[in-house]
């Protein structure tokens, strides 16, 4: 959706029910994966290319609990990937101290 469309609803709903659900719900989980399915889809012309994100943002609205719990554990994985360079570094830090003693 490069450019604003006030529209945009009436236009992708029929095409989201046809067939945009599924890949609404695969770009909600995987967004880095819309190059490969446009590359897919592309040959086919069926839909234009901003339909994929129209598709996600209609899957997300959809299903907004499953969308939270997605938000969570994305927020959960960063949290423990801090954490757990939070650690190395720490015991690093323990590490050389006691080698230096």
């Amino acid at each position: 959706m490069g450019r604003y469309r006030k529209n945009w609803r009436d236009e992708v709903v029929p095409a989201y029910e046809e067939g945009g659900e599924a890949i609404g719900r695969t770009l909600m989980y995987h967004p880095e994966k819309e190059p490969e399915l446009w590359k897919l889809m592309a040959g086919t012309e069926i839909w234009p290319r901003w339909y994929l994100k129209c598709f996600a943002t209609l899957y997300r609205q959809a299903h907004p609990r499953e969308y939270e719990a997605l938000k969570k554990r994305w927020q959960y994985r960063r949290k423990s990937k801090a954490e757990k360079a939070d650690k190395v570094e720490s015991n690093r830090e323990q590490a050389a101290r006691g080698q230096k003693s």
